[in-house]
């Protein structure tokens, strides 16, 4: 008899060695170890059921603020109950009656030209070598919806001055092209 607590170490060992980053294997433990803390750390594998699972993803609902977290709970759980029962230690795939809540998504707010002008406004209009810095920081983060972290990162090397792109490196290690102006 195998214990859940057993099986999710595991599963977190298999994530680390398939590759994913530090990151994605610690946002596995955070939000499944909620689950497992919910259920029981002394629950077997064998008394895992879809019940518990709808009983976890409405306690979720009455915890949180949105079903946009809710889901961010959801998932990283369904991948760990896929990959128990790919690896045969559960034998009916809860995943199939237990599925994601629906999400308000709602109309993210852009910025007006005028709100960004305000914002470059902030910036002094001197030849200070950290203020330029800062300017490019927030253009091209504007320009190319870069994420603070994809810039900062960003190697020397990766930037393609005169076919003006640059190449990132975003969540899950994933690297792609940017154009920018």
């Amino acid at each position: 008899m195998t214990h859940l607590t057993f099986a999710f170490f595991q599963f977190l060992s298999d994530k680390a060695c398939e590759g994913c980053s530090k990151n994605t294997v610690q946002d596995y433990y955070t939000k499944i170890e909620r689950f497992v803390k919910f259920a029981g750390v002394e629950l077997l594998i064998s008394d895992l059921t879809v019940d518990l699972c709808k009983q976890y993803a409405l306690s979720l609902r009455s915890e949180l603020d949105n079903t946009v977290s809710v889901q961010s709970y959801i998932r990283p759980l369904r991948a760990f109950l896929n990959w128990l029962y790919s690896n045969e230690y559960i034998y009916v795939d809860i995943c199939s009656k237990f599925r994601l809540p629906k999400a308000y998504k709602p109309i993210i707010d852009v910025l007006t030209d005028a709100e960004i002008s305000r914002i470059y406004e902030c910036f002094p209009n001197d030849a200070n070598v950290l203020h330029l810095r800062n300017k490019v920081i927030l253009s091209l983060m504007l320009d190319c919806g870069l994420r603070l972290d994809e810039v900062v990162t960003a190697k020397r090397a990766a930037l393609h001055l005169r076919e003006r792109y640059l190449i990132v490196t975003g969540k899950g290690n994933k690297q792609r092209m940017v154009a920018f102006g």
